[in-house]
């Protein structure tokens, strides 16, 4: 005969379990259903673009835009990925007014052998998808990444992991040929507490170099990770 105290213990465990199941599936960036599920709508000059991906095999995805002009379908261009795609986002990362698409997918390169999330980007030429940058790589091997309007320059913001297990979250920004580091927004923190830094607005003063975590997080409300 299970007692009540025994009961409530296991329904906690149960419950502990189920929501880090759930966090995990909803912040892993694996989540490739939700991918499917992307679709935006971009403005560009005279045009209006529909954007979404399809799956088309087990490791084929297409980015597809679909063009408009005054509420007609003018034409529909896409362009092949051969890899497991993801996350998509958008936004005009090398500053020209013009919306790109982020795209995340998992490979190998030449210099790395193992596959790994990297980070695409695309631009929208008159409504043709083309690579504006494919270097990929990033300080330090990627988790997640979002584009962030701040200041007056658009900025892709990322979640990496760091050698000891923790998660630091930097930014980088265009520099006329890729992205270039700008700086770290924290390091040394939990995966729960990079997640809530890479979805805010909150951001510190531009400067080169490295942003101490605490003043950060104190902002967020956020306790220090432990080490």
């Amino acid at each position: 005969m299970i007692s009540k105290e025994q009961r409530k213990y296991i329904l906690t465990i149960v419950f502990i379990v189920f929501a880090g199941v759930a966090f995990f599936f909803l912040y892993s960036g694996n989540n490739l259903s939700l991918v499917n599920k992307s679709n935006f709508s971009i403005k560009n000059n005279s045009q209006i673009i529909n954007l979404h991906i399809e799956r088309k095999g087990k490791k084929d995805f297409l980015i597809i835009a679909d063009v408009f002009k005054k509420n007609k379908l003018i034409f529909t261009n896409s362009w092949p990925l051969k890899y497991d795609v993801f996350k998509i986002d958008t936004g005009d990362v090398n500053n020209d007014n013009s919306t790109d698409i982020l795209v995340g997918v998992i490979k190998f390169t030449r210099f790395d052998p193992v596959s790994r999330k990297r980070l695409f980007i695309f631009k929208l030429f008159e409504g043709y998808i083309r690579p504006l940058w494919l270097g990929s790589r990033v300080s330090q091997p990627l988790v997640d990444f979002k584009f962030v309007k701040c200041r007056s320059e658009g900025v892709v913001r990322t979640i990496e992991s760091e050698k000891d297990q923790s998660y630091l979250v930097a930014e980088y920004h265009w520099i006329g040929f890729g992205l270039g580091f700008m700086h770290y927004l924290a390091r040394e923190r939990t995966i729960y507490q990079a997640y809530k830094i890479l979805n805010t607005n909150v951001y510190e003063p531009k400067h080169q170099g490295f942003i101490h975590g605490p003043p950060m997080h104190q902002s967020l409300g956020l306790p220090a990770a432990s080490k």
